[in-house]
């Protein structure tokens, strides 16, 4: 199994920020999990990308150690684990990877940046306004 944690932003000054778990059974499909916080104020770009890499840092923090948890006591098998950013080095967010990147690197977590970041740049996009 791959455990994949994303969150996308709708665009504009008031953006919808969404928020995805994907459980992924290589090979046989998935699920994913997802919620909506409606409206929040956004400044700019890197106010946007660091709101939805935040977001996605908290869930992270929390999902694998009760998975871990859940699944040592069900006896079920061992995950991989991976955050998904949506940032590429095309289009404007190209100046922000280093400093992205780094930030989930240094805190422990593999990180997908576009194009292979689906969970943030598909999964949540799709429910964004």
């Amino acid at each position: 199994y791959k455990v994949i944690i994303g969150s996308d932003a709708s665009g504009g000054a008031m953006a919808d920020f969404v928020s995805v778990i994907a459980v992924h059974r290589i090979g046989k499909g998935g699920r994913y999990f997802w919620y909506k916080i409606d409206k929040q104020v956004v400044y700019n770009l890197r106010d946007k990308i660091y709101r939805e890499v935040m977001m996605t840092l908290e869930l992270a923090q929390i999902f694998p150690e009760v998975l871990r948890e859940q699944t040592r006591a069900l006896g079920l098998c061992n995950f991989s684990f991976e955050i998904h950013v949506d940032i590429g080095e095309k289009g404007d967010t190209k100046e922000l990877i280093r400093e992205v990147v780094g930030m989930v690197r240094g805190i422990g977590f593999d990180v997908v940046t576009k194009p292979y970041s689906f969970c943030a740049s598909s999964i949540a996009d799709k429910y964004t306004s």
